[in-house]
């Protein structure tokens, strides 16, 4: 409830007196949302006209601010960061190499393409060696100077990055599915809904027997694939799920498996690009023939699979966009300020030749 004010104002500079009263009294942080010109009107029981010019002038003064489409918040507006000094911690300085990295280079590489993609004029970006085993204190002062940090993984670096949360001195971003982790600018490639996507568009293709070749690392996928399947009122058949093909170049392995149990699915889901190549190589010198004989699908959704033989139908990630996202939110947020924000954008299905129509 609002606090009543001095009774001798009136009209607008009553309900003005009134939301300060309010904002002394529940001391609502920087940015917190406040109530809509018609709650402010109803409760007050004022005109909604009145109600208004008391929010337009609160707005000039200061205590308000208002965003287009969202409503009006507590204190100034956020300053714009016209130029931001970013940073990502590195445990190694070749994790981008598919030689001395070879299962997760590719991500890597994703991660810095994106944030070079989204810098603005003066925007500076470093890539800093900080093995994880590095004391949290010394990482944070070497990392203050930047006007905000990027992990790509949070677990990994969870030594390092929790300290720096829990003291709130800048941003972190982060790749995480956990919308509950510890705050920071999370960003997840929604892995549940980018899986459950790509089965999808292979059962509306008339697929009926999809089999799974993917890593045990990964139980959102398998979780995602199980759920879709049950969706599609699509039989589950254990032999054809097959799981320890961890390694990228592993996927004639997974193959091979499924193979030897008789290759009962008209279709593979594979839970990285590499892999699916690796499924589809496999295959074709069993004689199998991609599509003709069994569709094979990727995730990931690397150029090379993509634009060059096998010409891979796949979910592609989108880690660009993420970041891009990540950083128009940071600047829009005080400098060196801690935020709190979670963005997942599910990956997006790229129809090409190792799936055919069915129907």
């Amino acid at each position: 409830m609002l606090m009543e004010s001095d009774i001798a104002l009136k009209g607008a500079a009553k309900v003005k007196n009134e939301v300060r009263n309010w904002i002394r009294q529940h001391r609502p942080s920087p940015g917190d949302r406040f109530m809509s010109q018609r709650e402010l009107a109803r409760l007050l029981d004022v005109d909604p006209m009145t109600a208004h010019k008391a929010l337009s002038e609160l707005t000039d003064e200061g205590v308000l601010y208002r965003v287009q489409g969202k409503g009006s918040f507590i204190g100034n507006a956020p300053r714009e960061i016209h130029a931001l000094n970013l940073a990502m911690a590195l445990a190694r300085p070749d994790l981008d190499n598919p030689v001395t990295n070879s299962n997760h280079w590719h991500i890597v590489q994703r991660v810095i393409t994106g944030v070079m993609q989204s810098l603005k004029d003066h925007d500076t970006f470093s890539t800093i060696i900080v093995p994880p085993q590095t004391d949290p204190i010394r990482a944070e002062d070497r990392l203050q100077a930047y006007d905000a940090v990027i992990f790509t993984s949070f677990e990994e670096y969870h030594n390092i990055a929790g300290p720096i949360l829990k003291s709130r001195k800048m941003p972190v971003i982060f790749f995480s599915d956990l919308k509950d982790a510890d705050a920071g600018i999370k960003l997840s490639i929604g892995q549940d809904e980018s899986v459950s996507r790509g089965i999808s568009y292979m059962a509306e293709n008339g697929y009926r027997r999809i089999a799974y070749i993917g890593s045990d690392q990964s139980p959102e996928k398998l979780d995602a694939y199980k759920r879709t399947l049950a969706d599609y009122a699509l039989p589950l058949d254990e032999k054809n799920i097959v799981l320890g093909i961890n390694d990228q170049d592993s996927g004639a392995r997974g193959a091979a498996i499924l193979y030897g149990r008789g290759l009962n699915c008209d279709s593979i889901f594979v839970d990285t690009d590499f892999k699916a190549v690796g499924v589809i190589d496999y295959l074709n010198k069993q004689g199998v023939k991609v599509p003709d004989d069994v569709g094979v699908m990727g995730f990931d959704g690397m150029d090379s699979c993509i634009n060059a033989p096998p010409y891979l139908t796949t979910v592609k990630t989108c880690h660009g966009k993420l970041i891009a996202g990540a950083l128009d939110f940071l600047r829009q947020s005080e400098r060196k300020k801690a935020v709190s924000h979670y963005l997942e954008i599910p990956g997006e299905v790229i129809p090409n030749k190792t799936l055919k129509v069915k129907h």
